[in-house]
């Protein structure tokens, strides 16, 4: 489970705000980017969004777009993660995909999971909760 290894690292990565980190994250999502094969582009999903929410907490709002694209994507584990960590970044311009989230997704997980975060957001606007990833193995129902 080596990509597996590398999500945790890369999530560790983000939590401890190494900044020193950034240059090796973002090839690392560049490597996973050019990968020809699909199969081996899937395989290193955690890690690419592990990734990218490292480079979220370390301040780069690139990864943004690319969050929100996951909290559309056809699969309802992937919707969970992205609504989740859109959740504790708490990005102003996230907020009506949350709430449109919280209304119309397909998935009650994802729904709970939006409204939630959108609950959370309004009790303490200023601050991010916890640890909001899905633990290994866990999918939406």
């Amino acid at each position: 489970k080596e990509p597996d290894l590398r999500a945790y690292a890369a999530n560790s990565l983000g939590r401890m705000k190494d900044n020193s980190s950034v240059p090796a994250l973002k090839e690392v999502l560049e490597n996973i980017r050019n990968m020809k094969n699909q199969r081996d582009r899937v395989r290193m999903s955690r890690l690419r969004f592990q990734g990218m929410v490292a480079l979220m907490r370390l301040g780069d709002r690139s990864m943004v777009p690319e969050i929100m694209a996951a909290a559309k994507d056809d699969d309802a584990t992937v919707r969970l993660r992205a609504v989740r960590q859109l959740g504790e970044m708490r990005i102003a311009e996230t907020k009506e995909l949350l709430e449109y989230k919280a209304k119309y997704d397909d998935n009650p997980r994802v729904k709970k999971a939006a409204q939630q975060a959108l609950d959370d957001w309004s009790k303490s606007p200023g601050k991010a909760s916890g640890d909001t990833d899905l633990e290994p193995g866990e999918k939406a129902q």
